[in-house]
């Protein structure tokens, strides 16, 4: 964390050096400029406000980040360093649950096997109307053979 620091306050510092030590006609936010451009124009009208103050508020952004960034770090190891909460469960009294099964002797019955008894041929309803189905085309196709 320490080397990402480190790089992101050396990459600011040399874009700030760039950013000042470069302030000459080809920067539009350049003091000189303004005045030239604007020497003989309305300059209460938008664009002289926002060039005269671009450096402000870029500084402003530019210090409100460091310190955000900054403040949010120093808060991650502040939460990091505190110590961890440890949550003690009570001790279980285990004497109060101890105690001696009482002798159960109790005779069981035999299990009782039932007969099961034999099948008979039983025929249901729908099997004697499945039949009698039958029976009917049988007799209605040798009647229909009769006829012919």
């Amino acid at each position: 964390m320490l080397v990402i620091i480190s790089v992101m306050v050396l990459i600011a510092g040399v874009s700030l050096y760039e950013y000042f030590s470069a302030r000459n006609w080809q920067q539009v936010t350049s003091s000189e400029r303004n005045e030239l451009v604007f020497e003989h124009r309305n300059r209460e009208y938008g664009a002289y406000q926002i060039r005269k103050g671009y450096d402000v508020r870029l500084m402003l952004i530019l210090g409100v980040m460091i310190f955000g960034i900054g403040s949010a770090y120093g808060i991650y190891r502040i939460i990091k360093a505190l110590p961890a909460e440890v949550i003690e469960e009570p001790k279980l009294d285990l004497t109060q649950f101890s105690m001696d099964a009482p002798d159960i002797k109790e005779e069981l019955d035999p299990p009782v096997e039932e007969e099961i008894p034999p099948m008979e041929k039983q025929f249901s309803s729908c099997h004697r109307l499945l039949q009698m189905t039958k029976w009917t085309k049988r007799s209605s196709f040798k009647m229909n053979l009769i006829r012919k």
